[in-house]
């Protein structure tokens, strides 16, 4: 069955491929390949883990800059 599978995508990778206008092979490949419902899954997920790794770095950055302000107002 993955074997098939892996051969169906091949096979579409290299009709598109052929295409001359590479823009519409590329969209053309995607749509043929994946359902839509999957790529706009995969899009929130990127998304998401985007959002993710820009909120755990704002949030590292607050901490440390709060840590620093205290320090600086509580010399050791």
């Amino acid at each position: 069955m993955i074997l098939s599978w892996i051969d169906e995508m091949v096979a579409i990778t290299l009709e598109c491929s052929s295409s001359k206008g590479t823009e519409k092979s590329s969209d053309e490949a995607k749509s043929r390949m994946f359902l839509a419902s999957i790529i706009r899954h995969m899009k929130i997920i990127q998304r998401t883990i985007t959002w993710n790794v820009i909120s755990f770095f704002l949030n590292v950055h607050l901490i440390y800059y709060l840590l620093l302000f205290i320090y600086c107002l509580f010399p050791t």
